[in-house]
């Protein structure tokens, strides 16, 4: 004969009809409204309908102290069952009856991030842990703990240490039979950048395409970059190295860099340099091989080349436009040089300034700058 015997019964020092019963060989628990059986459910803490049935009792006035010594929970924990069964916020519901486990805050995505970067930003940046655990934020919006930063990058050394798998049948993907095509546009020999004779650019023929126009630089699998926002400036750079192919490199890589938000070489150590490549051409790493590169190429010839492509880029730019305007800058210097201070408008006060004198065309864009 099975041992039946009640839980409880009444609430809150209220009438009530509604009655617990719990069956010890069967696991269960039964709720009756009277003498009619609502409901029976086992008797586990995992079970979905045991966590919404507390959290009805909480919702009809039943006191926590009392359901605490019944079902052993914690009154927090009732009370977010309660509350989840009002919510019309799915994931909140998602996240109270799943308990901690069920809803961590590392996912399959921000892993795979934290890794990747911990992979680029290693040896280049000091705080590296800090720099990722802020981007993590920005993009998921959760605040990972160093510990969590910690297994990942021990997972991330292991798998860089480890020789890469290879399947047995792995064969190298088929030569496309038909021309490519990637967002409806079909890729023939003669691209779409030449099409338009009549288009603001040099007449001159031998052009220097970027890395992301070229076709050798298509991959058999899709790949996921960062700073994929530089597809959008590819017929720009292909126009900047027109006549010029030894630019391709650390002009068009220092272009991309203030493009990305790197707009001195300190910053450029937030640059996934790989990933910028395909993009840019050959990319040079670090801050120091870039400044050893920079007083290379520092030059009253290399200043004038790029203001002659600025000018191709710009429709009423010199040789095109009648009027140009004058338009003085000051912004704070942060260098380490010694210079002369001066009035600062951002600082509302004095500090150390940096003039630069620009003339602008008609339409507001930039010719020329004199620091």
């Amino acid at each position: 004969m099975s041992n039946v015997q009640p839980v409880l019964c009444g609430g809150n020092g209220k009438a009530t009809d509604l009655q617990l019963v719990v069956s010890e060989s069967s696991g269960s628990v039964s709720v009756f409204l009277g003498t009619a059986l609502l409901e029976r459910i086992r008797c586990s803490p995992e079970a979905l309908q045991y966590k919404m049935l507390i959290g009805r009792l909480v919702n009809a006035g039943w006191r926590l102290s009392e359901l605490q010594r019944t079902f052993r929970h914690d009154p927090r924990t009732m009370k977010r069952w309660a509350a989840a069964l009002l919510s019309e916020d799915m994931e909140f519901v998602v996240r109270a009856f799943g308990g901690r486990g069920a809803h961590g805050k590392m996912t399959a995505a921000m892993a795979r991030c934290a890794k990747r970067r911990y992979g680029d930003l290693r040896g280049v940046v000091r705080n590296c842990r800090q720099v990722i655990r802020g981007e993590v934020l920005d993009l998921f919006g959760e605040r990972l703990s160093g510990e969590a930063l910690r297994l990942l990058f021990r997972e991330a050394d292991r798998e860089r240490d480890e020789p890469p798998k290879r399947s047995i049948d792995e064969r190298s993907p088929p030569e496309p039979e038909a021309p490519a095509v990637a967002t409806g546009c079909v890729c023939a020999s003669d691209s779409c950048v030449e099409s338009q004779s009549t288009r603001n650019q040099s007449p001159d023929s031998a052009a220097v395409w970027p890395p992301v126009l070229d076709d050798s630089s298509t991959g058999a699998r899709p790949t996921g970059l960062h700073h994929a926002g530089m597809i959008l400036f590819a017929l720009a750079l292909e126009l900047f190295c027109r006549r010029r192919p030894a630019v391709r490199g650390l002009q068009t890589q220092w272009i991309g860099q203030v493009l990305q938000g790197a707009v001195n070489i300190e910053r450029s150590r937030l640059v996934t340099a790989d990933d910028l490549a395909r993009f840019t051409g050959p990319v040079v790493a670090g801050t120091d091989p870039q400044r050893a590169a920079l007083h290379e190429v520092a030059s009253r010839e290399t200043v004038m080349g790029v203001y002659a492509a600025n000018a191709r880029l710009i429709a009423d730019g010199p040789g095109r436009g009648r009027v140009f305007y004058y338009d003085p800058h000051s912004k704070e210097y942060t260098g380490a040089d010694r210079v002369m201070k001066d009035w600062c408008g951002r600082r509302h006060g004095v500090a150390k300034v940096m003039h630069i004198d620009m003339i602008h065309s008609e339409n507001g864009r930039a010719c020329f700058a004199r620091h």
